[in-house]
Parts: structure tokens; C-alpha cells; sequence
């Protein structure tokens, strides 16, 4: 990924959903920003920003499956009983935004992840929360 695009997919975060749209599908996607960063030796955290999420393990890619799967897991839950997905999970403090806007974005298809579905998930990897 270039730097200019870089920038642009940290600032804008967005992900193409032409197909859905033209196919005329009524997705309601929400976005949630991830910040990824290392705990300690051999400890990474993926924290989502939007909605208080964490996942941690012991490689980059570990740890945003561990945060995409709790997003899977609550979204699915908060669905079946009528709530807005994540809404039991308020906003990461300010730090961990800060955090964010300093870091280096990177895709989910860079670490082999897939999107999960009503989500676009933008995780960025920075040195410190």
C-alpha cells in the first residue's frame, strides 16, 4: 500500500460495497476502528475504538481474530434480542483514539482475515497505546 494510500484508508476507512448496493441489498454496515499494539513481549491487543472491544494474543493476526470473533459472537447475540449491535460497549478513551491517528493502517486481507458481515473493520497497528 503506498503512503499516499495509506493516509487515505487510516483518515476514511472505507470499504467498497458497490456489489451490494447494485445488487439493490439493504445492508446496514457500521464501522469499527481497531488499534493494534503491542502489550509486552509476546502480548498484542486489538481494541476497537467505536465500541470498547479487545482481543488479545500472541501475534498481530491472532489478536484481530480474537476482536472479530467477539464482534461476530455480540453482534449475533445483540440481534436476536432486538439491540443495536455492540451498544453495550461504550467508546475507547481518548488515548487509544489518539493512538489510532498515529498509527500505520493495515487490511484485514493483509493478516488473512475476513470481514464479518455489517462490519468494516479498520485495524491499524501503532507502537503504544
Amino acid at each position: 500500500m503506498s503512503e499516499t494510500n495509506s493516509v487515505t484508508y487510516a483518515r476514511d476507512c472505507t470499504c467498497a460495497f458497490d456489489e451490494e448496493l447494485a445488487a439493490g441489498v439493504a445492508v446496514r454496515h457500521q464501522r469499527l476502528r481497531l488499534v493494534i499494539f503491542q502489550e509486552m513481549p509476546g502480548l498484542w491487543v486489538a481494541r476497537g475504538l467505536e465500541h470498547d472491544v479487545i482481543g488479545e494474543a500472541r501475534s498481530i493476526g491472532e489478536a484481530v481474530r480474537a476482536a472479530v470473533r467477539l464482534i461476530v459472537a455480540h453482534t449475533g447475540f445483540d440481534i436476536r434480542h432486538d439491540h443495536v449491535p455492540l451498544s453495550a460497549f461504550r467508546p475507547a478513551p481518548q488515548n487509544y483514539w489518539n493512538a489510532y491517528a498515529a498509527g500505520t493502517p493495515v487490511s484485514l486481507q493483509q493478516l488473512g482475515i475476513r470481514a464479518p458481515a455489517e462490519w468494516d473493520i479498520c485495524p491499524v497497528v501503532t507502537r503504544r497505546a
